[in-house]
């Protein structure tokens, strides 16, 4: 798989049921991002962390043992964190035999799918990858977004989310308000100079003309 050949998505795993192998420090911090993503979480690995034996969610299961290809039964999604290159490949031409998507930490090779650094806030989330050449330059780049991510940005979205929501309680097409170049002409420096009431009240008048 190229480096560059990837289409970017965001996964909806409520409920799905998701393979960890491996049981340290790694798989601990995707074992808490799936979770955090409320998907059902098994993990497989002879030896796990006092972090992970001490998580205490429903959604969780923790087997002891060693990884064999019947782990793969109903499962959606994988990701391999064991620290060992030859099992990580074993694991990925499982899932490519069973037609699964696999991560493998560490392993670009050994994926088909890589995963970026994230952040959220206030219902924003921001991505960064690198391709798999450079996990820590993403995270540094991935909070240097996040910091500017500031009270103006907020409020912006904030504006623009609510008027999305009433041209389409309205049946207006989104499209056709061209909200963004009128963000552009005439909200965004109302913003900037701490203008919020009257950015404000120029988002709704330009919505209540439209619906």
């Amino acid at each position: 798989m190229s480096r560059y050949q990837t289409f970017p998505v965001n996964l909806i795993l409520k409920n799905k049921l998701c393979l960890v192998v491996g049981g340290g420090p790694v798989a601990f911090k995707k074992v808490r991002a799936l979770l955090d993503s409320y998907a059902q979480v098994k993990v497989v690995s002879l030896d796990f962390i006092d972090e992970l034996l001490e998580m205490n969610d429903e959604n969780l299961t923790l087997l002891q043992k060693a990884y064999d290809k019947s782990d793969l039964k109903d499962v959606w999604l994988v990701i391999s964190a064991t620290g060992n290159p030859k099992l990580d490949r074993t694991i990925f031409s499982d899932c490519e035999d069973n037609k699964l998507w696999i991560n493998s930490a560490d392993q670009f090779e050994s994926c088909n799918f890589i995963l970026p650094a994230k952040s959220e806030k206030s219902g924003i989330m921001v991505s960064v990858s690198t391709f798999g050449k450079s996990p820590t330059f993403a995270a540094w780049l991935r909070d240097y977004f996040d910091e500017l991510l500031d009270e103006d940005l907020i409020l912006l979205f904030n504006l623009l989310t609510e008027a999305r929501q009433r041209l389409k309680d309205n049946n207006v097409p989104t499209e056709s308000a061209n909200l963004k170049q009128f963000v552009n002409e005439n909200v965004v420096d109302l913003i900037k100079t701490k203008q919020y009431e009257l950015a404000e009240a120029t988002m709704e008048d330009y919505i209540s003309t439209i619906i």
